[in-house]
């Protein structure tokens, strides 16, 4: 994909009689910038360290059964990251054959920036050849920014809250634990002041899974499937524990990534006849598609197309619109 996005702008480049002067300018520099063996090796590090939290990220937009399985990989993951930071030798030998291939099918060298005393622009990074220089300069730093947001976002704490996700009942019935799992007791343990009772949650969550598993109750696609539709599904006078957990995992985004509802809008409108090398006309016609409902004079927008590109056509009236 990197060689035919280079090809690309390079047959923009060569066709420069087919497209205006703002175009060209734009193809010639990402074509220096894609050359640049630097953003090369950014491209391939990123690529090959992101890719390991590709089903994680699909896995946190599904439901309940899917996130807790996600929160469970993520651990897994962060391990593997963090062995690759301690000992990335490895691991960037083959990124670096992977940089210097796409770079001979591009026709870019292997090459590090310029050394000097005194570096004010950037890090001067010391190494004593071109790989040495970016495992210290890209991988290295990459790393550790990936290892920082995952902690962050993945705390302990987190982690533990979306145990909570266990007494919805889809997962309840899935799970086929009749036992307090232990990540429940641990939670319960870190919230136990806003617990109710918390000696006998131990019978509630038997009773609790016993309504949601015995013959009479709703099939599996009736079934709440998030901790706001269980928190609804509870009586907090029969289950006070548990719905004081439950309105513990209601309160911390931990349990949905799902984008917002005007990314779907505006992946309906991308279609290639739409998609240029502005974006001024996509995002009107993305505003146009969301609201709906506001109305738009035609001839106030013919009349002000013919004010403002008044050498490229004539419209002296509107009245065709009627």
């Amino acid at each position: 994909m990197y060689e035919v996005v280079f090809q690309c702008f390079e047959t923009i480049v060569e066709t420069s009689k087919n497209w205006d002067s703002e175009t060209l300018i734009k193809a010639k520099g990402f074509i220096s910038c894609l050359a640049n063996f630097e953003v090369l090796v950014s491209f391939v590090v990123t690529k090959n360290c992101l890719r390991y939290l590709k089903q994680i990220t699909v896995s946190l937009q599904q439901r309940s059964r899917d996130i807790l399985s996600a929160y469970t990989e993520i651990q897994t993951v962060k391990s593997y990251l963090q062995d690759m930071r301690n000992e990335p030798e490895g691991y960037f030998e083959v990124m670096m054959e992977e940089a210097k291939y796409l770079a001979e099918g591009i026709g870019s060298e292997p090459s590090v920036p310029s050394q000097c005393k005194r570096q004010t622009l950037r890090n001067n990074t010391p190494a004593t050849s071109v790989t040495e220089y970016y495992k210290r300069s890209v991988l290295i730093p990459f790393l550790d920014h990936l290892l920082n947001e995952l902690n962050s976002r993945f705390s302990k704490h987190s982690q533990l809250v979306s145990q909570s996700l266990l007494l919805t009942p889809q997962v309840l019935v899935l799970s086929k634990t009749p036992d307090l799992p232990p990540g429940l007791q641990e939670l319960s343990q870190m919230y136990k002041d806003d617990m109710p009772c918390i000696g006998s949650l131990t019978s509630e969550y038997h009773r609790w899974y016993k309504k949601w598993t015995s013959e009479d109750s709703p099939t599996d696609h009736k079934l709440p499937s998030t901790g706001i539709e269980t928190l609804h599904a509870c009586n907090g006078g029969f289950y006070p524990n548990i719905f004081a957990l439950l309105k513990i995992s209601c309160t911390p985004p931990v349990t949905t990534t799902e984008y917002e509802r005007s990314f779907s809008s505006l992946k309906l409108l991308k279609t290639y006849l739409r998609s240029t090398m502005t974006s001024d006309r996509l995002n009107s016609l993305a505003l146009m598609h969301i609201h709906r409902s506001t109305e738009i004079d035609k001839s106030a927008v013919i009349d002000q197309y013919a004010t403002a590109y008044n050498s490229r056509m004539k419209l002296s009236t509107t009245d065709f619109l009627g």
